[in-house]
């Protein structure tokens, strides 16, 4: 949409982001066996048509809250998404993969009625919480799902062992302008701007991983798998030969640090 795109720009390349767990192994593996005893392995369940909105934090679920309040099936949304919705009269599922144990990244308890969750997300945010099932994640627990770089990339195959075959994101476009979220405006500093389809789009480095990941994850089922999202998600559906073409001060700083300075890295943007 309008308000996702940026205007300018040249010299294009890519960049390819290594994301990485912050949370030592250890952590993690201790995480999954206080849970583990705790809570319900998500089962696996026949097919079924009941569709699913799966629900992110992006700029456009604003302009979806009608589409929402009317959705015919079930509800996930993500990490502090459950609130926002629930103050538009909107009832929908926590779901999350994330090990953050910051209050400020979560739905306060009050508006969660149930969660589905991975085992590996923190036994102090989850036991607040009513009504959790997690489910486990490679490679920290053998014969658990492949995931991805965050929560919206992960969900596909719960939501598969779950039954369901029609599956939309909304809230996942992984790019903006004034506003990285619906309820909060983060303002990273390491932003750049993604060409793809014609236009630009302005970005992070893990909104960019999320909508590689989950558009090539649309892309090869499209079937079962849909967005209205709109913004960069879409953009990288229609057109995998996208680049980058300028980064923010800040992101140029560590791209010049661990690449060297190659002349690449145009800041012409002033964020």
């Amino acid at each position: 949409t309008e308000s996702q795109q940026a205007k300018g720009a040249s010299a294009p390349f890519r960049i390819n982001f290594i994301g990485s767990i912050s949370q030592d192994n250890s952590e993690i593996l201790d995480n999954i066996e206080k849970n583990a005893k705790k809570y319900p392995v998500i089962e696996l369940t026949a097919p079924h048509k009941r569709p699913l909105a799966i629900v992110g934090g992006g700029p456009s679920v604003a302009d979806k809250l009608d589409i929402l309040r009317k959705w015919p099936g079930d509800i996930w949304s993500i990490n502090r998404t459950p609130q926002y919705l629930a103050q538009y009269g909107i009832k929908s599922t926590l779901i999350s993969v994330d090990a953050s144990t910051n209050w400020d990244e979560w739905s306060a308890p009050e508006y969660v009625e149930d969660a589905i969750m991975s085992s590996w997300c923190p036994p102090s945010i989850m036991d607040a919480y009513k009504n959790v099932r997690i489910f486990h994640m490679e490679p920290f627990v053998k014969g658990g799902i492949h995931g991805g770089s965050t929560t919206a990339v992960s969900m596909p195959i719960p939501a598969a062992v779950l039954g369901y075959s029609d599956v939309t994101f909304f809230g996942c476009e992984s790019s903006f302008l004034d506003k990285d979220h619906a309820y909060v405006h983060e303002s990273k500093p390491d932003q750049l701007i993604v060409r793809a389809n014609g236009q630009d789009y302005r970005t992070t480095p893990p909104f960019f991983v999320q909508s590689q990941e989950l558009s090539k994850i649309i892309r090869g089922v499209p079937f079962i798998y849909k967005e209205d999202s709109g913004g960069l998600l879409r953009a990288m559906i229609q057109d995998e030969d996208w680049s980058i073409v300028a980064v923010s001060e800040s992101l140029k700083a560590h791209l010049e640090e661990v690449n060297g300075d190659q002349g690449l890295y145009d800041t012409r943007y002033a964020w």
